[in-house]
């Protein structure tokens, strides 16, 4: 996932900001951000490549421009099911990644904010 979107690609700054649990200490480790398929924006003409980008979170914190969930965007991996696509996001303390689509908007988003995607569920 590259950090540099064109313009027909709309993208927004997730900002990841992490506590230690029972104290108000910043967390400390990365956070992997990874897209296991191209996707295509046919009405750009665009192809988002396949990837990965890891954050190390500086006093807790750490933030990456990532592209929206935008009409359009679909993936090289359909299914009957539907369109399967989601970053997977593996913070470094918790064994379990999860996925998400990140929605559309102008300003950053907290990675807080993001509910985790089960495309099976919609």
């Amino acid at each position: 996932m590259s950090l540099d979107f064109s313009p027909s690609v709309p993208s927004r700054v997730v900002e990841i900001f992490a506590l230690e649990f029972a104290e108000d200490a910043p967390k400390s480790g990365t956070v992997t951000f990874s897209l296991d398929c191209d996707l295509r924006h046919p009405a750009s003409g665009t192809i988002l490549a396949a990837g990965s980008r890891t954050v190390h979170l500086v006093d807790g914190k750490g933030q990456l421009r990532i592209f929206t969930d935008t009409a359009g965007l679909t993936s090289d991996h359909m299914t009957r099911q539907g369109d399967p696509w989601g970053i997977t996001v593996k913070k470094s303390w918790q064994s379990h990644p999860y996925q998400i689509r990140v929605p559309a908007g102008t300003g950053p988003i907290s990675l807080a904010e993001i509910p985790a995607f089960d495309w099976r569920t919609q």
